[in-house]
Order: structure tokens, then C-alpha cells, then sequence
């Protein structure tokens, strides 16, 4: 069979680093597609640790609309897409 090598080391890592760096990785990969095209250059996510996110943004007027305005669609969205990790919260940030 044919595999990507992303595919692979992303398989094998998970494994020598454990569940909760898969779910790290899971959950950093689909950040950007979660928040959007326009607003996924903006943000980074920095980590993933007993379910919190933690997202680092540009400015200040971003972190308000993500966190005041978006977050409950954002966390309803990650935990759909991502159902057996436990997400509890997303912690935004300026840096």
C-alpha cells in the first residue's frame, strides 16, 4: 500500500509521544479550518493541555471578537468535528 510520509511520522509520533500529543496534533491541525480562511493567518494555536486551547492572536480587537463573539461557535465546532477529545475551553491570547 501506498502512504503520504506525513501519514506515517505523524503515526509514529503519536504513538511515541502518546494520546494526548495526538490530540494535540488533531486538534492544531483543524484550528484553521474551524476559524476560517480569513482569521486562521491572524491566530496560532500554542497548546493543547487537559483540554484547554490555548490560541495566540494578533491584536487585541481580534481577541474580543473571538473570544466575546465566537468562542461558543468555535468550541461547539471543534467538539463536533473532534468527539472523543475532551475540548473544555479556548484561551485566547495577544502575542
Amino acid at each position: 500500500t501506498s502512504h503520504k510520509l506525513g501519514d506515517l511520522l505523524g503515526g509514529l509520533l503519536d504513538r511515541l509521544q502518546g494520546p494526548e500529543w495526538g490530540n494535540c496534533r488533531q486538534v492544531t491541525e483543524g484550528w484553521s479550518e474551524v476559524v476560517g480562511p480569513k482569521v486562521a493567518p491572524l491566530t496560532e494555536v500554542e497548546s493543547f493541555e487537559n483540554g484547554f486551547l490555548r490560541v495566540r492572536v494578533k491584536n487585541g480587537t481580534l481577541l474580543s471578537l473571538l473570544a466575546q463573539y465566537e468562542k461558543s461557535r468555535l468550541l461547539k465546532e471543534l467538539r463536533r468535528r473532534f468527539p472523543k477529545i475532551t475540548i473544555k475551553t479556548i484561551q485566547f491570547f495577544i502575542g
